[in-house]
């Protein structure tokens, strides 16, 4: 065998090798960022619409953990994850009733949402003093969904991350 021939089957197999590793290291890069930092979650129902519908798929971030009124976040709840809107944080008092939803006294008018919140017949009773380490969060659609008017504050331990982007997925 000449000696041409064996360097450049040397040079092909460390070039193999060298991209076999750097796929092997994007991938453990890809598994790490996917299961420690970032989230997916398929949108079970309709309950955020219009913000989100059921079937898009949602983005979170696992390390955000400042939580804001407004922030729309992923839940942990007895009836497993759901996506949810934050309205109130530690020390806020909620109040739901005829008029609608109030934070500290004052009737909120949200833009995002296109109907009145009114208290749930089987939920928890108002007012609530969101204690420290805690969120009391709402669906957009206030009719028929399952929140904290159902059952109450969410610890901030069972929010899985804060959501940064939503993606349409329709039909699949």
């Amino acid at each position: 065998m000449e000696k041409g021939s064996h360097d450049q089957s040397g040079s092909l197999r460390g070039g193999m090798i060298f991209v076999l590793v750097k796929a092997i290291v994007f991938t453990i890069a890809f598994l790490f960022v996917s299961v420690f930092v970032f989230g997916m979650l398929r949108c079970p129902d309709d309950s955020m619409s219009p913000s989100f519908q059921g079937g898009d798929l949602v983005l979170f971030n696992r390390l955000d953990r400042e939580y804001r009124a407004s922030d729309v976040v992923v839940v942990k709840t007895p009836k497993g994850l759901q996506v949810r809107r934050i309205v109130a944080v530690a020390r806020d008092k909620v109040e739901i009733d005829g008029e609608g939803l109030k934070i500290n006294g004052h009737l909120q008018s949200e833009s995002r949402i296109y109907e009145k919140t009114f208290p749930s017949k089987k939920g928890i009773s108002f007012p609530v003093r969101v204690k420290r380490g805690n969120v009391f969060v709402l669906a957009d659609e206030r009719q028929n969904s399952v929140d904290s008017r159902i059952y109450g504050v969410v610890n901030e331990r069972d929010i899985k991350g804060t959501v940064v982007s939503v993606f349409r997925v329709r039909g699949f």
